[in-house]
């Protein structure tokens, strides 16, 4: 028996539990420790992705009439599952802890070795960088606990952390702490692949800058792996004489199991006046050239999921920035001449777009 764990501990000392069905709480979770201690296990909040392989995958999930215990390894090849009936929530948090003790003990054979059922089930794999594409967000959360690093051309850094399943908060800035950030998302799935999200992003000068920005939206993503988002918001600041409606539209698609297809559009109008002399009618006059300018912005470009660390990744791709037409009216004291639309394709901006990702917390 001593031989027995101690070959179990040396290949699964450490458990990691996904507990989506909630079925844990505090006091439970220590019974559980305990009775995994009693045989050399540790129970992690974290995973270390150097020894990966020396952690048992646990997932708990409810069903209809109960819930599921599941086992993996660092090869997400299912290993066991086990069923407790829904009645194990009226008992009393000792036995609760206890029994997913001894679940999780019992899947563990006394080699220490994987068990492979004969169905030799792979668990879906899992997108750990679903919350996000290049900077804009889905409806889809992080779960309570996770911190989501992301940071563009290494110059603009941002966090964000899962509050609580639903909603997340982040912060960012760039190098030079100009400007600064707060983006609060609240999220909520509406079906198996479907899922509604309210948001806003504040922006604001630092240094005693009085700049102000603040974009509120609202949006769906329909998909799971690949995903298309539908979005739209308003859009405000100190800067313009008016508020400006944007839309966007992103999508990923995989590619293969570690890179994927990533696209990130906006869309929107910009208003700016211009001063100045124009000859009009055999003479120069003085007018105000208030202009708009139809815009269509954003990412397109691939996602490269690290192997070895899938908590990692790297977008890489093109930034635009294109024109798509000009509205102009100019204002003088003798009356407006009349709207004048014309494609307008200059001043397009395409540059190579980079940024790295990096999930913390409770992923598996």
């Amino acid at each position: 028996m001593l031989l027995a764990f101690t070959s179990l501990k040396a290949q699964f000392s450490r458990i990691i539990i996904d507990d989506q069905a909630k079925l844990v709480n505090e006091v439970s979770q220590n019974y559980l420790l305990q009775k995994l201690a009693s045989k050399g296990v540790v129970l992690n909040d974290y995973l270390d992705y150097e020894k990966r392989c020396q952690y048992l995958f646990i997932s708990i999930s409810q069903k209809e009439n109960g819930y599921e215990i599941t086992s993996r390894d660092c090869q997400k090849n299912q290993l066991k599952d086990a069923f407790l009936d829904s009645d194990i929530k009226l008992a009393s948090d000792e036995s609760i802890g206890n029994a997913i003790g001894n679940i999780v003990l019992g899947m563990m054979n006394q080699e220490g070795q994987p068990q492979v059922t004969p169905k030799g089930k792979m668990n879906p794999y899992t997108n750990h960088h679903d919350s996000r594409y290049f900077f804009a967000p889905t409806a889809y959360n992080l779960k309570k606990g996770q911190l989501y690093y992301n940071t563009l051309y290494f110059a603009a850094h941002e966090v964000q952390y899962g509050v609580t399943d639903n909603l997340s908060l982040g912060l960012g800035t760039t190098v030079g702490f100009f400007p600064a950030y707060v983006s609060p998302k609240f999220s909520k799935k509406i079906g198996p692949i479907a899922a509604l999200m309210v948001g806003d992003l504040f922006v604001f000068g630092t240094y005693a800058s009085n700049f102000v920005l603040n974009l509120a939206y609202g949006g769906i993503t329909l998909g799971n792996t690949n995903n298309i988002t539908l979005a739209g918001g308003i859009l405000n600041s100190n800067s313009f004489s008016r508020t400006i409606a944007v839309g966007n539209v992103s999508a990923m698609a995989s590619l293969s199991k570690y890179i994927y297809f990533v696209t990130e559009n906006y869309v929107t109008q910009l208003q700016y006046n211009v001063d100045g002399f124009r000859y009009i009618n055999g003479g120069y006059q003085y007018l105000s050239v208030e202009a708009y300018r139809n815009i269509i912005g954003g990412f397109s470009g691939v996602r490269v999921i690290s192997k070895r660390k899938d908590v990692q990744s790297v977008q890489f791709g093109f930034v635009y920035f294109i024109p798509l037409s000009q509205q102009s009216a100019f204002n003088n004291p003798t009356g407006n001449i009349p709207f004048s639309t014309e494609p307008r394709f200059d001043n397009s901006l395409v540059i190579p777009g980079i940024s790295y990702t990096l999930k913390f917390g409770k992923v598996f």
